[in-house]
């Protein structure tokens, strides 16, 4: 019991955390057509769709006032793709263990305003992904953050044990449509006077409002259903290892 009170009283008497906080942004010049890479490991990413033609990104930081390690957003073009990066000096040098010990007392979470028709390669961690109002083909991995988009267009997505939201807001799509988990659960809204062959495999449930033809003989336990819209044109590809699988009719295109 005295050990008890010594450690409530010890709780009690722990200095409370004090968080320095800064926002920031910068604008950065694109190029017509070019395509944009994005990878922040330390918070949340927002994308949202701009009619201009350089990208506007808004930053946010939080780091221990104990520990003010200086956070850096890099931008730089290789290979005709602009690349932007956010990471801190200082954890580049240690080991990995150390980096993610460290790297737990800091966050970063930015906003991204895109012009729209580039195409985008979005890289996260744990931090939530989460986007509406686009217009851009896409690729998007993450390992345990959530992802949440609304687009006009197609998109690769993949995440561990993150789960997929996609809303397509048209019926006339651009690129691959192909969303993969291990463990999280994926929800695809699928317009109205949609064409397209929709293949979905989990080990987890399968929900549908649309009719659809399901084979369970695989020897691996796994679930495989297909739902044709249409004339089937446009291929999707949804897959799991465990995550249930949820294929939604959307009312009307305001859901985008």
């Amino acid at each position: 019991m005295l050990f008890t009170l010594g450690l409530c009283l010890c709780l009690c008497l722990e200095p409370p955390v004090e968080w320095q906080k800064d926002r920031y942004h910068q604008t950065i010049k694109v190029q017509e057509n070019q395509p944009i890479a994005v990878t922040n490991l330390y918070g949340d990413l927002h994308l949202r769709s701009s009619n201009l033609p350089e990208m506007e990104v808004i930053v946010n930081t939080q780091t221990l006032k104990s520990d003010p390690v200086g956070v850096k957003i890099s931008h730089e073009v290789e290979d005709g793709v602009l690349h932007l990066h956010v990471y801190f000096p200082e954890l580049e040098t240690v080991s990995i263990q150390r980096r993610e010990l460290l790297g737990k007392s800091r966050r970063v979470d930015l906003t991204c305003f895109l012009p729209k028709h580039v195409p985008l390669t979005i890289t996260g961690k744990d931090g939530k992904v989460k986007g509406k109002g686009l217009d851009n083909q896409m690729a998007i991995t993450t390992k345990n953050g959530p992802v949440s988009i609304r687009n006009r267009q197609g998109a690769v997505i993949k995440t561990y044990q993150g789960a997929i939201e996609y809303f397509l807001g048209s019926s006339d799509i651009k690129g691959p449509v192909t969303f993969t988990s291990i463990v999280g659960p994926i929800t695809y809204w699928v317009p109205v006077g949609s064409n397209m062959e929709i293949k979905a495999d989990t080990k987890g449930d399968i929900c549908s409002d649309f009719s659809m033809k399901i084979d369970s003989s695989d020897n691996e336990m796994k679930k495989h259903a297909t739902i044709i819209l249409g004339s089937g044109e446009k291929k999707v590809t949804i897959g799991s290892v465990q995550g249930n699988l949820r294929i939604k009719k959307q009312i009307n295109e305001s859901s985008y």
